[in-house]
Formats: structure tokens, C-alpha cells, sequence
């Protein structure tokens, strides 16, 4: 039986997204749109409509300055099997951080017309790991009691800002229109090293036979941003009790954005028993690399439908996102044009590649009236992962990717909204639940084999798709609108 020790210092905060996410509905920017699980396309996003519809901009009643944030959210997550079969990572995380800050005008001598500006975090991830197997195995010598020690450390951090103007205009009692845009700035950094040691109990080593050991290690580091625009279309049609709303979101166009990058391979002391594994040291980086983070188009549709008696009020948004085609996310063997190039122009080892399914969502929400001053709100959505194979296809596949965990994601989320006079203030929470049950271990050292000539890992088995991931959080909301 095997038998082996694994220690972890794990902690993960706000799992919205991850660099180039294939997850488009993590957003969580108004309290009120949050709570209605942000089916607001057809009506009701309010202070949020500058992103989920700018034709509902013209529906805010008066000037008003609002932010939103997250109170705090508590988050429960598992990776089995994610250093090999048999391990597991327990973990509790918790992120408090602010989301939306806009400001409404509406300009007296037109009370057809209503603008927006507004800033906001619309996705963001930071993850930092650190874990390590150690166990006895005798791969280089048998008999000698061989220590075996595998560590790998991962630390990321993605956030994207964004920060725009809409204006909406009311054509007539049916129709509405709006349009936004947006100068986004997403920011990536990332580091990333995978170890693996091994060498003899020298209590146990015979004086005839030297001191050996053995030892393989990838790294990877990049700094990169990229700057980009983007514009947004809506209407709304108002038939009696039904509201429908139509939102196209334009694949944002890439400004300006570059990185450094370095990723470095060691192997030695293997050579001895494996032919194939020679002694390796590969170095590789380069500055002012050309960056791009690309966003899909979308077209969402959503209804709001009113209960005769005006009390209860049925919300539904579905949003297609079009498929993103395989593109060098970080390009290793280009420059920006602007910058100095420190480094000679290298080849595909420094380059990423990112490709995206299309993926439908869809939300429903509920949002009950008690009275002018209490509303009750509601809501679910899903948050499908599009994110496909990221492979570079150059011979070190296994270390040209950035890792994450595509998953599914559940939002389910409840709260009330309270008015005073020209004020209003939202408090509700979310529980979110996701999982992935087939993922790409991160390492495995539970299993490991001299040398593999196939995926260059050395001191490691393969890696299998086995690693099962959950999550689960609780999330508690506070907003505010402050009208003037």
C-alpha cells in the first residue's frame, strides 16, 4: 500500500473568472439585477442597465449616484485527486470588494432622454497555491530507501475593469432605445512552478556507492494587460403587462496591451537510468510580448411580465455568446511594434493559446411588490463554461498553459429592496455551487515514472483527467442609490 503525506496551504478568492474565462455570467455589479439572478434584459436592471441593457436607462426616474458591493463572500472548495489519486485540498476562502459606482443624469428640458457613466470590476480571480507529496519510492536505485518529494506553487491574479457612458432615448410609450460604451483594461499576472525530487537514505546508502539524486522543474512567470473597446445595443418594446428587451454586446476590439513572459525546464540526474531523459537546463523570456484577451459577441433576449394586480412581476434573459476561434492569447514570437525588444524573437515556448465554445445561458427572476417601500427579489441563473482545448501544439504541451478549472456554475440568489423617499437600498445574498468532475490534475506525484518522453515530465506520471473539483459559496450584497 502507498503511502504518502500531502501538506497544503491553499487559499482562493472570488472564482468569477479566470484569465481569458470561458465563463461570461459571473458578473455581479447591482444588488437589485443580482438578486433577480440578472434576467433584467426586458426590464428592471436600473442602475445596471448601462451594462445589461442601455435602453433601460431612460426607466431610472431620477439623477441618482449609486454603489454596489459585495459585503463579503465565503467560499468551500475541493480538488481531489489534484496531485495525484488519493490527494484532496480542503479549502474556505472569503473576498470583500466593491463592483459598480455609476451616476444617472437626466436632463430636465428632455425627459425623453437619460445618460449613464459608470465604473466597475466586471470579473476578477486570484488564486494562490502552494502544495507538496513526499512519500518513499525507489525509482533511480533499488533497495536504497529513496525519499520521493513532488511541490507544486501557483499563484494568479485577473482583473477586469471597465469603465463607460450610455444614453437611452424613449421613442414612445412602446419603444426605447439605448447604446453603450466601454474601454475595458484587463490586467493578468501569473506564476506557476512545478518540482520533483529525489535522492537516498544516507543511512541506508552503501559507502561503495556515491551520494545520487534527482531533479525536474518547469516555472512559468508573465506580467501582461491588455486595453480594449466595446459597444452595446438595446431596446425595449412595452405591450400591455409584457416587456421584451434586446441587448447585442460587439466583440470588443483590441487597443493596446503587451506582457513579459518567462518560462524555464530543468531536468538532471535522470540520465543515468533513462537514456531519454539528458540533462536539460532551457531558459526562455521576453518583454513587450503582444497581449490580447479577447470578448465574444452576445445577443441576449429577455421578458418581464406583470401580474394584473401589479404586485408580482416574472422575469426571464437567455444570452448566446458566438464561439471564440484557437488565437495566441500571449503571442511569444512578436513584439509591439512601440516597444524595445530586450529579448531575440523566440519561437512558440513562450506563446498561449486560447479557443472558446459557444454557450447559451439563462436566467429567470421573480420580484414580488409589497408596497411602495418593500420589495421582495429573487432569482437563478446559470453560468456555463465555453472554455476548449488550449493546447499550442509546439512539443511542450503540457507546460503551454495557464491553469484554471473550467466548470459550470449554479447562482441562486434572494433579498428585498426597501424605498426611502428618493433612496433605496438593497440586501440580499447568493449561493453558488459549481463543479467540474473530469479536469486535467495539476500534477501527479502519486504515481511518478523516471521519465516520459512524450509530455517532457520527468520525476511525475502522467497527468490524467481525473482531478474532481467543486465549489460552493454564500455571498451577501448591500447597494445603494443615492437620488438627488
Amino acid at each position: 500500500m502507498k503511502r504518502y503525506l500531502l501538506y497544503s496551504v491553499f487559499f482562493l478568492l472570488a472564482l468569477n473568472n479566470q484569465a481569458q474565462t470561458g465563463r461570461y455570467w459571473g458578473t455581479q455589479f447591482n444588488s437589485k439585477s443580482s438578486l433577480l439572478g440578472d434576467a433584467v434584459v426586458g426590464s428592471s436592471s436600473g442602475i445596471a442597465s448601462i451594462y445589461f441593457n442601455p435602453a433601460g436607462i431612460i426607466d431610472v426616474e431620477n439623477n441618482s449616484l449609486s454603489i454596489s458591493t459585495n459585503l463579503i463572500t465565503l467560499s468551500y472548495e475541493t480538488y481531489k485527486n489534484g496531485l495525484g489519486d488519493g490527494t484532496k485540498l480542503v479549502d474556505w476562502g472569503f473576498v470583500v470588494q466593491p463592483r459598480f459606482a455609476t451616476m444617472i443624469y437626466r436632463p430636465k428640458d428632455n425627459k425623453n432622454m437619460a445618460y449613464q457613466f459608470a465604473i466597475l470590476k466586471r470579473n476578477s480571480r486570484e488564486i494562490f497555491v502552494y502544495d507538496e507529496v513526499s512519500m518513499k519510492k525507489d525509482l533511480l536505485n533499488q533497495g536504497f530507501g529513496e525519499n520521493y518529494h513532488g511541490t507544486f506553487s501557483l499563484s494568479s491574479e485577473y482583473y477586469d475593469y471597465w469603465g463607460g457612458a450610455g444614453v437611452a432615448y424613449r421613442m414612445s410609450d412602446v419603444f426605447q432605445f439605448g447604446a453603450s460604451a466601454f474601454m475595458s483594461v484587463k490586467n493578468f499576472r501569473y506564476n506557476e512552478a512545478t518540482k520533483a525530487f529525489l535522492y537516498p537514505e544516507r543511512s541506508l546508502l552503501p559507502d561503495s556507492i556515491d551520494f545520487y539524486s534527482a531533479e525536474w522543474m518547469s516555472s512559468l512567470a508573465q506580467v501582461s494587460y491588455d486595453v480594449r473597446l466595446t459597444g452595446k445595443l438595446g431596446v425595449i418594446g412595452t405591450f400591455g403587462n409584457l416587456k421584451i428587451g434586446l441587448n447585442i454586446t460587439l466583440p470588443s476590439a483590441h487597443v493596446y496591451g503587451n506582457g513579459d513572459v518567462a518560462k524555464s525546464l530543468y531536468q538532471t540526474g535522470l540520465s543515468e537510468v533513462d537514456t531519454m531523459a539528458k540533462e536539460f537546463n532551457y531558459f526562455e523570456a521576453g518583454k513587450y510580448r503582444k497581449v490580447t484577451f479577447k470578448d465574444p459577441f452576445s445577443a441576449a433576449l429577455g421578458l418581464a411580465f406583470r401580474s394584473n394586480s401589479g404586485k408580482a412581476v416574472y422575469y426571464f434573459t437567455s444570452e448566446y455568446f458566438a464561439p471564440v476561434k484557437r488565437y495566441k492569447m500571449i503571442d511569444g514570437t512578436k513584439v509591439v511594434s512601440s516597444a524595445k525588444d530586450e529579448y531575440a524573437q523566440g519561437t512558440d515556448f513562450l506563446s498561449f493559446y486560447y479557443q472558446a465554445a459557444s454557450v447559451v445561458n439563462f436566467a429567470v427572476g421573480y420580484r414580488y411588490i409589497f408596497s411602495d417601500k418593500m420589495e421582495l427579489l429573487s432569482g437563478f441563473k446559470t453560468d456555463f463554461d465555453a472554455t476548449l482545448d488550449r493546447n499550442s501544439g509546439n512539443a511542450y504541451d503540457e507546460l503551454s498553459t495557464f491553469h484554471d478549472i473550467p466548470a459550470n456554475f449554479y447562482h441562486f440568489n434572494i433579498g428585498g429592496k426597501m424605498n426611502v423617499k428618493m433612496n433605496s437600498f438593497t440586501l440580499g445574498f447568493q449561493l453558488t455551487y459549481g463543479q467540474n468532475r473530469n479536469h486535467k490534475q495539476f500534477a501527479n506525484f502519486t504515481e511518478p515514472v523516471i521519465y516520459n518522453p512524450e509530455t517532457k515530465l520527468g520525476l511525475q506520471g502522467e497527468r490524467q483527467n481525473t482531478m474532481q473539483y467543486s465549489y460552493f459559496d454564500v455571498g451577501f450584497y448591500l447597494g445603494f442609490v443615492f437620488g438627488f
